[in-house]
Protein backbone atom coordinates (compact mmCIF):
# COMPACT_ATOMS: atom_id res chain seq x y z
CA UNK A 1 0.00 0.00 0.00
CA UNK A 2 1.17 3.50 -0.87
CA UNK A 3 1.74 5.93 1.98
CA UNK A 4 -0.30 9.11 1.59
CA UNK A 5 1.28 12.50 2.15
CA UNK A 6 1.11 14.42 5.37
CA UNK A 7 -0.01 18.05 5.41
CA UNK A 8 0.96 20.90 7.71
CA UNK A 9 -1.74 22.02 10.15
CA UNK A 10 -1.18 25.58 8.93
CA UNK A 11 -2.92 24.60 5.68
CA UNK A 12 -6.14 23.81 7.56
CA UNK A 13 -6.04 27.07 9.49
CA UNK A 14 -5.38 29.13 6.36
CA UNK A 15 -8.32 27.49 4.60
CA UNK A 16 -10.64 28.16 7.55
CA UNK A 17 -9.62 31.85 7.62
CA UNK A 18 -10.17 32.01 3.86
CA UNK A 19 -13.67 30.55 4.24
CA UNK A 20 -14.58 33.26 6.75
CA UNK A 21 -13.17 35.94 4.44
CA UNK A 22 -15.00 34.53 1.42
CA UNK A 23 -18.37 33.46 2.84
CA UNK A 24 -18.52 34.38 6.52
CA UNK A 25 -18.24 32.66 9.89
CA UNK A 26 -21.52 30.74 9.51
CA UNK A 27 -20.24 29.15 6.29
CA UNK A 28 -16.96 28.16 7.95
CA UNK A 29 -18.84 26.69 10.91
CA UNK A 30 -21.13 24.69 8.59
CA UNK A 31 -18.10 23.24 6.78
CA UNK A 32 -16.40 22.20 10.02
CA UNK A 33 -19.67 20.74 11.36
CA UNK A 34 -20.04 18.72 8.14
CA UNK A 35 -16.54 17.22 8.36
CA UNK A 36 -16.38 13.56 9.21
CA UNK A 37 -13.70 11.54 10.96
CA UNK A 38 -10.77 12.46 13.16
CA UNK A 39 -9.92 15.60 11.18
CA UNK A 40 -13.37 17.02 11.79
CA UNK A 41 -13.11 16.24 15.47
CA UNK A 42 -9.67 17.86 15.69
CA UNK A 43 -10.97 21.06 14.07
CA UNK A 44 -14.14 21.16 16.16
CA UNK A 45 -12.23 20.68 19.42
CA UNK A 46 -9.32 22.96 18.50
CA UNK A 47 -6.63 20.29 18.77
CA UNK A 48 -5.27 20.65 15.23
CA UNK A 49 -2.05 22.65 15.61
CA UNK A 50 -0.52 24.74 12.79
CA UNK A 51 3.01 23.34 13.13
CA UNK A 52 2.11 19.64 13.24
CA UNK A 53 1.69 17.25 10.31
CA UNK A 54 -1.62 15.48 9.71
CA UNK A 55 -2.92 12.84 7.30
CA UNK A 56 -3.84 14.30 3.93
CA UNK A 57 -7.07 12.34 4.28
CA UNK A 58 -8.12 15.00 6.81
CA UNK A 59 -7.33 17.81 4.35
CA UNK A 60 -9.23 15.99 1.62
CA UNK A 61 -12.19 15.72 3.99
CA UNK A 62 -12.03 19.46 4.69
CA UNK A 63 -12.26 20.21 0.98
CA UNK A 64 -15.01 17.62 0.51
CA UNK A 65 -17.03 19.48 3.13
CA UNK A 66 -16.21 22.84 1.49
CA UNK A 67 -17.25 21.68 -1.96
CA UNK A 68 -20.41 20.05 -0.61
CA UNK A 69 -21.45 23.46 0.75
CA UNK A 70 -20.82 25.10 -2.66
CA UNK A 71 -22.27 22.78 -5.34
CA UNK A 72 -23.03 25.79 -7.55
CA UNK A 73 -19.34 26.78 -7.76
CA UNK A 74 -17.34 23.99 -9.46
CA UNK A 75 -13.87 25.54 -8.97
CA UNK A 76 -14.45 26.87 -5.48
CA UNK A 77 -11.50 24.82 -4.16
CA UNK A 78 -9.20 26.81 -6.45
CA UNK A 79 -10.60 30.09 -5.16
CA UNK A 80 -10.11 28.90 -1.59
CA UNK A 81 -6.50 28.00 -2.40
CA UNK A 82 -5.94 31.43 -3.89
CA UNK A 83 -7.37 33.27 -0.88
CA UNK A 84 -5.72 31.05 1.75
CA UNK A 85 -2.27 31.27 0.12
CA UNK A 86 -2.79 34.99 -0.40
CA UNK A 87 -3.26 35.30 3.34
CA UNK A 88 -0.01 33.41 3.99
CA UNK A 89 1.84 35.49 1.39
CA UNK A 90 0.69 38.71 3.02
CA UNK A 91 1.74 37.36 6.40
CA UNK A 92 4.70 35.21 7.33
CA UNK A 93 6.22 34.87 3.84
CA UNK A 94 5.63 38.46 2.62
CA UNK A 95 9.28 39.55 2.55
CA UNK A 96 10.49 36.39 0.81
CA UNK A 97 8.01 36.60 -2.06
CA UNK A 98 8.61 40.29 -2.70
CA UNK A 99 12.35 39.69 -3.02
CA UNK A 100 12.19 36.80 -5.51
CA UNK A 101 11.59 37.00 -9.24
CA UNK A 102 8.82 34.80 -10.62
CA UNK A 103 11.42 32.58 -12.34
CA UNK A 104 13.44 32.12 -9.15
CA UNK A 105 10.29 31.45 -7.15
CA UNK A 106 9.25 28.70 -9.57
CA UNK A 107 12.73 27.18 -9.34
CA UNK A 108 12.14 27.02 -5.57
CA UNK A 109 8.87 25.09 -6.02
CA UNK A 110 10.25 21.81 -4.58
CA UNK A 111 11.41 23.61 -1.43
CA UNK A 112 8.15 25.57 -1.09
CA UNK A 113 6.05 22.41 -1.51
CA UNK A 114 7.94 20.80 1.38
CA UNK A 115 6.97 23.71 3.65
CA UNK A 116 3.37 22.49 3.46
CA UNK A 117 3.53 18.76 2.63
CA UNK A 118 5.60 15.81 3.76
CA UNK A 119 6.07 13.62 0.70
CA UNK A 120 5.56 14.04 -3.01
CA UNK A 121 8.00 15.14 -5.68
CA UNK A 122 8.17 18.44 -7.55
CA UNK A 123 10.21 18.68 -10.73
CA UNK A 124 10.69 22.05 -12.40
CA UNK A 125 11.12 20.86 -15.98
CA UNK A 126 11.52 24.22 -17.69
CA UNK A 127 11.60 27.82 -16.58
CA UNK A 128 12.40 30.96 -18.54
CA UNK A 129 11.06 34.47 -18.71
CA UNK A 130 7.26 34.26 -18.89
CA UNK A 131 7.03 30.44 -19.04
CA UNK A 132 7.48 27.41 -16.80
CA UNK A 133 6.54 23.73 -16.76
CA UNK A 134 6.30 21.93 -13.42
CA UNK A 135 5.49 18.29 -12.68
CA UNK A 136 4.18 17.03 -9.36
CA UNK A 137 4.46 13.29 -8.72
CA UNK A 138 3.92 10.80 -5.90
CA UNK A 139 1.35 13.11 -4.34
CA UNK A 140 -0.50 10.17 -2.86
CA UNK A 141 -3.85 11.16 -1.43
CA UNK A 142 -4.44 14.19 -3.66
CA UNK A 143 -7.80 14.48 -5.39
CA UNK A 144 -9.21 17.05 -7.79
CA UNK A 145 -10.02 19.47 -4.95
CA UNK A 146 -6.49 19.37 -3.55
CA UNK A 147 -5.00 19.90 -7.01
CA UNK A 148 -7.29 22.90 -7.46
CA UNK A 149 -6.24 24.19 -4.03
CA UNK A 150 -2.59 23.85 -5.08
CA UNK A 151 -3.22 25.71 -8.35
CA UNK A 152 -5.05 28.54 -6.60
CA UNK A 153 -2.29 28.82 -4.03
CA UNK A 154 0.31 28.88 -6.79
CA UNK A 155 -1.53 31.76 -8.44
CA UNK A 156 -1.36 33.84 -5.25
CA UNK A 157 2.31 33.09 -4.65
CA UNK A 158 3.32 33.91 -8.22
CA UNK A 159 1.25 37.08 -8.23
CA UNK A 160 3.05 38.13 -5.04
CA UNK A 161 6.35 37.89 -6.94
CA UNK A 162 5.03 40.33 -9.53
CA UNK A 163 3.64 37.97 -12.19
CA UNK A 164 0.91 39.63 -14.27
CA UNK A 165 -1.58 38.09 -16.71
CA UNK A 166 -0.93 34.75 -15.01
CA UNK A 167 -2.29 31.57 -16.61
CA UNK A 168 -1.86 28.05 -15.31
CA UNK A 169 -2.84 25.16 -17.57
CA UNK A 170 -2.95 21.50 -16.55
CA UNK A 171 -1.29 19.34 -19.21
CA UNK A 172 -1.67 15.97 -17.47
CA UNK A 173 -3.10 14.54 -14.28
CA UNK A 174 -4.61 16.73 -11.59
CA UNK A 175 -7.80 14.72 -11.16
CA UNK A 176 -9.41 12.38 -8.68
CA UNK A 177 -7.24 9.33 -8.03
CA UNK A 178 -4.23 10.86 -9.80
CA UNK A 179 -1.05 11.28 -7.80
CA UNK A 180 0.55 13.48 -10.43
CA UNK A 181 -0.02 16.71 -12.29
CA UNK A 182 1.97 18.51 -14.95
CA UNK A 183 1.18 22.16 -15.54
CA UNK A 184 2.46 25.05 -17.57
CA UNK A 185 2.52 28.59 -16.27
CA UNK A 186 2.67 31.72 -18.40
CA UNK A 187 2.87 35.31 -17.23
CA UNK A 188 3.85 38.78 -18.33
Amino acid sequence: MVKELLVKGQNFHSVLFALVEMRGQAFRDAVVANMQGEGGEALRYGTLLPSNLYPIEWYRELFRAVVEQTPDTPNFAREVGKVSAGRDVRGVYRIIFRALSTELLIKQSPRLFRLFYDGGQVDVQDVKSGFARVRYAECYGFDRNLWLDLLGGSESVLAASGAKELRIRIEAGGGDGQDHMQATVTWA
